[in-house]
């Protein structure tokens, strides 16, 4: 009976070690789908950096929950359009606010 009690004991604390580790990963896993901001982000600043339009324009992307945010400076109207549908084009983007402003000089 003493050696079943040892057995047990052994067997039930190499599953919780196992299991532990197995939540650390199901809590990264859990957050990223509760705000895959982060992950958003990195794409679509890596997105936008490579583009040769977009890639020397002071654009900030930020967002909360798969709702972004466009912020900066563009040289045109057609530029803003342009960068708001790239960003609807990141995987998990909810919404799209384009708050980027055309220069004035471009503007005129």
């Amino acid at each position: 009976m003493q050696r079943f009690q040892l057995l047990l004991a052994l067997v039930l604390s190499v599953g919780a070690l196992l299991g532990l580790g197995g939540c650390v990963a199901s809590e990264r896993d859990v957050a990223r789908r509760i705000d895959p901001t982060c992950q958003i982000t990195q794409q679509a600043t890596a997105l936008f950096a490579r583009d040769p339009e977009f890639g020397r324009m002071p654009i900030i992307i930020d967002g909360f929950k798969g709702d972004m945010r466009l912020k900066g400076q563009v040289e045109t109207p057609a530029q803003k359009i342009r960068a708001g549908r790239l960003l609807w084009g990141v995987p998990e983007v909810r919404s799209v606010q384009n708050d980027l402003e055309v220069s004035k000089k471009s503007a005129r």
